[in-house]
């Protein structure tokens, strides 16, 4: 029987990370397949960057227009471009990648040092391995604010005693998104939790993190007067006054405590409930092209019950130590509830109580805290009849999120939600439009799906610099592309939405 244990644990070891694998590629499908899923204008132009970076045309360090969100994406998909050419497959092909190492490294680490059975690690790790449809879209999102966060909080741990290593992942997190932040202060406060932060050694390894990822910051800047602020042919002082990480993150300290608290009991009361899918939403209201909605009124408030009940039951039995755990198994878990706990937290504050799910994105850290918790119940629960409920509870959730991923199949097999710009963009390319100026929200979206054949310049926000410029030397040769009909009579819509009237004479 002894001998059997290691190849049992080996054989659920390799079929759980099957599973794993096969159940992030179940949640992307969708939305790698089908390019109208969830595709705008942001993500285009990450697209647009990569295109321009595999085509050797700019050096796009930051997200175009900006001086933030560090082009990472950009760079992983150039050569998936060069591969496969310019397409929103292509760009999202390295997310999936990104997803599929992140909920795997999720899961090892909840077994190796939480000490969890490789199918209880993807259980409780289940709310980012089968995350719900609208979650799924914005995890699958090429705008640098979506998976890239996950991976380098659990970096930031995995590299807790390597700390220039950790201060190189800290300091390229926070370019890219300052939510990395979160994982470093969550890992001193559960250092500073078991005292280990105050010795000389942990004080001296956050020092050497900090500094090399301070160091990190200062060779990124000196980079920058080489790249690419706003595409071809521009620098960084046609973005000069743009904001960065650092005034981003001062320009969203809230001044008013009674919104926050309003926010808060906003946060509570339903919203952390719309990246778990259980507050009812349209899950269009995630950028995702759907008339499908998740969700139900008493999802939520179940759900809610249900965690203030492990937190007590896991306060109890950690207290009187009835559960026999090694030291130090229950850290990752309380690491990863308090990185969930400081996103909610910071998007209050950031948001000044204004939640709304069309900013979802910024709290979809939160995720990690029913993560944490599930994984500590687990493994300190002696109860044989609590830990069954726990994981019946945590099967029904996997189950209701695999529903509403069967059902955004179904709906893209057998009622495909339409593609409008696609048949603009090939509308354009058909009658040899080549320049056009419309809004921001077609523009740069026609621009990539049309592989530059056509391109826009676009009223109020613009990202490339050099369609402005294009536009504005030739205006009797730009078309107006519009939603609403053309001053001469006899123009047709394109799919029923866009009108492309002619050039002024």
């Amino acid at each position: 029987m002894t001998a059997a244990r290691p190849r049992t644990r080996g054989s659920e070891h390799l079929w759980v990370t099957l599973a794993v694998v096969a159940a992030v590629v179940a949640r992307a499908f969708v939305f790698v397949w089908w390019e109208q899923a969830s595709f705008d204008s942001d993500q285009a132009v990450t697209g647009l960057m990569a295109k321009h970076l595999s085509e050797g045309r700019a050096f796009p360090l930051f997200f175009y227009g900006q001086n933030y969100l560090l082009a990472v994406q950009a760079w992983m998909a150039a050569p998936v471009f060069l591969a496969l050419g310019p397409t929103v497959l292509a760009l999202k092909l390295p997310l999936l990648a990104l997803n599929i190492g992140t909920a795997l490294l999720l899961v090892r680490v909840l077994e190796r040092d939480t000490g969890l059975r490789p199918a209880l690690a993807a259980l409780a790790a289940s709310f980012f391995v089968l995350a719900p449809p609208g979650t799924s879209g914005q995890l699958m999102s090429a705008l640098g604010v979506s998976v890239e966060p996950f991976l380098y909080v659990l970096l930031i741990w995995v590299l807790r005693e390597r700390p220039i290593w950790q201060g190189v992942v800290l300091g390229l997190g926070f370019l890219h998104r300052e939510f990395t932040a979160y994982g470093f202060a969550a890992l001193l406060i559960v250092e500073a939790c078991d005292r280990r932060l105050f010795t000389r050694r942990r004080v001296a390894s956050a020092g050497l993190a900090l500094a090399a990822a301070a160091g990190m910051l200062a060779v990124v800047w000196l980079i920058r007067p080489y790249s690419s602020g706003a595409g071809p042919g521009t620098t960084p002082a046609d973005v000069a006054g743009a904001a960065n990480n650092l005034s981003g993150i001062l320009d969203r300290v809230c001044g008013e405590p009674g919104l926050v608290a309003r926010g808060l009991l906003t946060l509570v009361g339903s919203y952390l409930g719309l990246p778990l899918g259980l507050t009812p939403v349209d899950v269009s209201d995630f950028m995702v092209n759907t008339r499908m909605r998740q969700g139900a009124p008493w999802l939520w408030p179940i759900f809610g019950v249900g965690c203030l009940a492990g937190l007590w039951r896991l306060s109890w039995l950690v207290r009187r130590r009835d559960a026999a755990v090694p030291s130090g198994a229950l850290a990752f878990p309380g690491y990863l509830f308090i990185v969930g706990l400081i996103a909610a937290l910071a998007y209050d504050v950031g948001r000044c109580g204004d939640l709304h799910v069309l900013t979802v994105r910024y709290v979809l850290l939160a995720i990690l805290a029913p993560v944490g918790l599930s994984a500590a119940w687990l493994r300190v629960e002696p109860a044989r009849g609590v830990r069954r409920g726990l994981v019946i509870a945590l099967s029904a959730w996997a189950l209701l999120s695999t529903v509403g991923h069967v059902r955004l199949v179904d709906e893209y097999v057998r009622r495909r939600p339409p593609a409008y710009r696609r048949e603009l963009a090939d509308y354009l390319v058909a009658h040899h439009v080549h320049l056009a100026r419309g809004d921001y929200w077609t523009g740069y979206h026609v621009s990539f799906l049309a592989q530059e054949r056509v391109v826009f310049a676009t009223d109020g926000v613009w990202r490339v610099l050099q369609y402005q410029h294009r536009v504005d030397a030739q205006p009797r040769s730009t078309y107006l592309v519009s939603r609403h009909p053309c001053p001469s009579e006899g123009a047709e819509a394109v799919a029923n939405v866009y009108w492309v009237c002619d050039p002024p004479e």
